[in-house]
């Protein structure tokens, strides 16, 4: 379960942390996934990934380490969910992209905004 912070401007995320139980028997989640829950999945998918690039991006306008810091952990929370909804929806290739992807913004946050 991820945890969540109190970051109004991010509800879509909060709602997922709030929602989401754990991870699901892929087979059996698919199986009784109704077409409105797969269309919602996706949707919350597509929007916690634009989440995670936004985040990603403020974490180069940010003035402090502080501020690149909170970016990053938004970054971060975004990829783990929009990795959840990946899985759940049995997209095994978009999770992967998803991990990679989340590997790189971790290696440039190490390499750029430690101290």
């Amino acid at each position: 379960m991820l945890i969540a912070r109190d970051r109004s401007e991010h509800g879509i995320l909060q709602a997922y942390r709030q929602s989401y139980s754990g991870s699901l028997a892929l087979d059996a989640g698919l199986e009784n996934m109704t077409d409105e829950e797969r269309k919602s999945k996706l949707h919350s998918l597509e929007s916690c990934t634009q989440g995670a690039e936004k985040a990603y991006d403020d974490m180069y306008e940010t003035h402090s380490f502080r501020d690149a810091n909170d970016c990053y952990r938004d970054a971060k929370d975004y990829f783990h969910a929009a990795i959840g909804h990946a899985e759940d929806l049995g997209l095994k290739e978009e999770a992967e992209a998803l991990r990679k992807r989340l590997e790189h913004v971790k290696a440039v946050y190490r390499s750029q905004f430690t101290q």
